[in-house]
């Protein structure tokens, strides 16, 4: 992977004496793939925050407050991930993966990654929302690096394909 890249080049320069092969952030931005995030939260001040958080890395973020927004965007954009909120009045999370997933089915699309955002950090609260058809799991509240490494993965996956 890109990590494995950066310490084994990091490793070769450094032994062949060259300092001039630091990686700092900026260098290792240009390979990181930009990514269109859609963000469901029914709570503005979460929405806001995970949104600058994705924005600052340099992805793209459409933010929706509801399941119905959510569906809705689906229908009309792409995304290369989903962040979903569990708890969310009217349809929560596994309902609005759920119609998601049948969206993709429907219209023969591949698979959108899809990853909870839930304050619940339970065991069977992470197989609940595997079994309903999400790709991963985020603890609220979320940390940057926590959100990037579950986001990013994605995006190298879907880069690769």
């Amino acid at each position: 992977g890109v990590l494995a890249d950066v310490v084994k080049a990091t490793i070769a320069a450094a032994r062949a004496g060259g300092a001039d092969n630091v990686f700092t952030p900026e260098s290792l931005d240009s390979t990181r793939p930009k990514m269109s995030v859609l963000v469901v939260d029914d709570v503005k001040t979460n929405l806001v925050l995970t949104v600058r958080m994705l924005t600052e890395r340099g992805h793209e973020a459409t933010a929706v407050s509801n399941g119905i927004e959510a569906i809705d965007a689906f229908e009309q954009d792409r995304f290369d991930a989903v962040l979903m909120d569990i708890q969310m009045p009217g349809l929560d999370g596994f309902d609005t993966t759920a119609a998601m997933r049948a969206e993709e089915v429907l219209r023969g699309i591949p698979r959108t990654p899809i990853i909870a955002l839930t304050g619940h950090t339970t065991t069977e609260e992470r197989d609940r929302c595997i079994a309903s058809g999400m790709d991963g799991f985020l603890a609220k509240p979320v940390r940057p690096d926590a959100l990037f490494a579950a986001v990013e993965q994605f995006g190298s996956m879907t880069a690769a394909a």
